[in-house]
Parts: structure tokens; sequence; C-alpha cells
């Protein structure tokens, strides 16, 4: 009997080791040793193609001075959004209460060989274009055709003398004209002077005919100054 019990304490004391997958009390049950590993779910095609895919760089945004939405690298018209360019041929006509006419038509006028121009501050350019001009009011008048830029006061000729009435007086002509100093978007446009000669009664380059600029419907190109 006592031989016994001595054994019992002999294998109480001694450390004792479950087998595998055998829950002791008071402990999670593990998984049975033969169990698989735990495997992820395959991703979606879309989402394993994504990830794979190489990484695309997105280009840093190009200047833009004008912020009109063109790189200044492409830009050719870096005063803002590109204008419209007039058209081919533009009229001005004045009629007096006798149902006579005044008439200046230009044809493919051109500033520095263009519709739309890129000009440096100060700098010269020539206006040219083929015209038609009649006058039925005032026979006797020596006219001209002024040309400048709008907004501003100098102007220049491509024609100056006595047209006839019919029929209409026709050329070609060119002068040179010079952007302003100041950056910015100007017209080209024509009217009808009456002075003795393109430089005025004076002698003097006084500026548009009764100090009346041309309106915007005889505009033949415009400039920008940049």
């Amino acid at each position: 009997m006592q031989y016994a019990a001595a054994l019992w304490l002999l294998v109480a004391g001694c450390g004792f080791s479950a087998p595998a997958g055998t829950a002791l009390p008071g402990d999670d049950a593990p998984p049975p040793g033969d169990a698989p590993r735990d495997v992820d779910a395959p991703a979606p095609p879309a989402i394993d193609a994504a990830i794979d895919a190489p990484m695309q760089l997105v280009d840093a945004p190009c200047a833009d001075e004008d912020s009109d939405g063109v790189c200044d690298t492409v830009d050719t018209w870096p005063c803002g959004p590109a204008p419209t360019a007039p058209g081919n041929t533009v009229t001005w006509d004045n009629v007096d209460n006798q149902n006579r006419h005044q008439t200046i038509t230009l044809t493919n006028a051109q500033a520095g060989g263009m519709k739309l121009l890129v000009v440096a501050p100060g700098a010269s350019f020539t206006v040219a274009a083929s015209y038609s001009i009649l006058d039925c009011i005032c026979s006797g008048c020596i006219d001209q055709i002024q040309v400048g830029l709008v907004p501003g006061a100098t102007k220049q000729c491509i024609y100056s003398s006595n047209p006839s009435c019919s029929p209409a007086t026709t050329g070609n002509g060119n002068t040179t004209l010079t952007a302003p100093a100041t950056t910015g978007v100007y017209d080209v446009r024509f009217r009808m002077g009456q002075d003795f000669s393109c430089t005025g009664n004076s002698g003097m380059n006084v500026g548009w005919w009764d100090n009346m600029p041309p309106g915007a419907a005889q505009t033949v190109a415009k400039i920008c100054v940049h």
C-alpha cells in the first residue's frame, strides 16, 4: 500500500504533455494535427491585374502664362484664348440722304502676312490689302483709306487720292505700323479719311479722320503684342 502511494506521487510530479490535438481543460481546442493550413482566397482578376500593372507616372502641369489651357511651348497666341480671325472681305459704306455712296472694301488684308499676328512690343509690321474705293458723294475730294490699331490713334494710309464714283477705283496697297509698347490684343481696322494727304491738312499725322476710330466691323486683322 505504501509502495503504491509513493509511485502515484512520483507520476504526478513528472511533467506531462498531452498528445497533439488533445484539448486540455480551460484551453481552446487546437485543430487536429493533420488539419490543412488556412489558404487565402485568390484575388478577383481585375484586382490582380491592377496590382500587377506598372505604375503610371503623372506629368506635372505645363506652364501656361496666359491661362488659356494651352501649354506655352505650343501656344501660337500667348494673349489668352485665340480669337476668331476676321473675314477675308470687309466693307465700310456711307450713304447720304440722296442715296449716294462712299464705299471701301478691303480684300485679303493681312498684318505681317497673317490674320492673327504675334509681335514684340515696339516692333514694326506691314499691313497689306487689295482695295476697292468709290466716292459718289464728294466727286472732288481727296480720300484716304486709313489703317491703324484700335485701341490707339496712330494710323497710316494704303490709299490717298481722288477715287471715281463708277467704276470703283481698285488696287493693292501696304503700309507699316508699329506695335504699342504695352502688351495685349489690338485690332487692325480701317476707315475713310478726307484730308489733303495722309498726314492731315497740317502735314502732321494727326490720327483718325474726325478723331473717330473705326468700329469693330472694320477689323481686318488682330495682333498680340507679347
